[in-house]
């Protein structure tokens, strides 16, 4: 797996994943993430876009970690959006939402709908 950040001057981070996910990796964009992170506060949270459309697998251990990313969530992080995900990306946020009971997450067709979303606090 591949991954990249933008964060655009709207002040959301754009992240783009691509190919097979393992542990290793998750591990390694958590870390990139936080550094994100360190600069939102509650009051200005960092709302994320993730494109899903380049996804491959993501293993057991890989699922229960994104699913543990949304429990105890840090309060600077905001919303976040998964575009162009696949049916098989889709069932698993869709378990992740079910699983976490969390509101912050959700599946849009395109980066408009999500922002709109995340205007919508």
């Amino acid at each position: 797996m591949s991954f990249a950040f933008d964060l655009g001057e709207d002040g959301i981070l754009r992240i783009v994943f691509r190919g097979d996910i393992d542990e290793a990796e998750v591990l390694a964009y958590i870390e990139a993430y936080r550094t994100y992170l360190e600069k939102a506060s509650a009051e200005s949270p960092l709302h994320t876009i993730i494109e899903a459309s380049e996804v491959g697998k993501a293993s057991a251990s890989v699922r229960r970690v994104f699913g543990t990313l949304f429990q105890d969530v840090d309060p600077r992080s905001g919303k976040s959006a998964i575009i162009g995900a696949s049916r098989y990306i889709r069932v698993l946020a869709g378990f992740v939402i079910k699983a976490t009971g969390t509101k912050d997450l959700r599946l849009f067709q395109d980066e408009t709908e999500a922002i709109k979303w995340f205007q919508s606090e």
